[in-house]
């Protein structure tokens, strides 16, 4: 199994999940803190990241690691949302510059 990232910014290393079965536990550690983490610092405020809803990303043992992330979301990017969405409102399903 492997795991990686793409986005309008790049692409993340490909991850090889080895020795056995991607857990939440794995998932929090292997992928969120070692390589989404640090992409997402890379990318900067705009980054957003979105995945399915895989047995491993939905887990209870990720809670503590979503709240600590949450909580670390910066204030410039909260106040710029409101010009994020009307922008995405106004490109009716078309591109944006976010």
């Amino acid at each position: 199994m492997v795991w990686g990232g793409i986005s309008l910014e790049g692409r993340t290393d490909l991850h090889v999940i080895a020795n056995g079965t991607l857990t939440a536990v794995r998932y929090r550690d292997e992928i969120l803190r070692a390589i989404v983490r640090p992409y997402a610092g890379a990318v900067g405020p705009g980054f957003l990241l979105v995945q399915d809803n895989a047995r491993p990303h939905v887990a209870r043992e990720l809670t503590d690691a979503l709240i600590q992330v949450w909580e670390e979301i910066p204030r410039r990017l909260i106040r710029s949302m409101p010009r994020h969405c009307r922008e995405c409102v106004q490109a009716r399903r078309g591109h944006t510059h976010y």
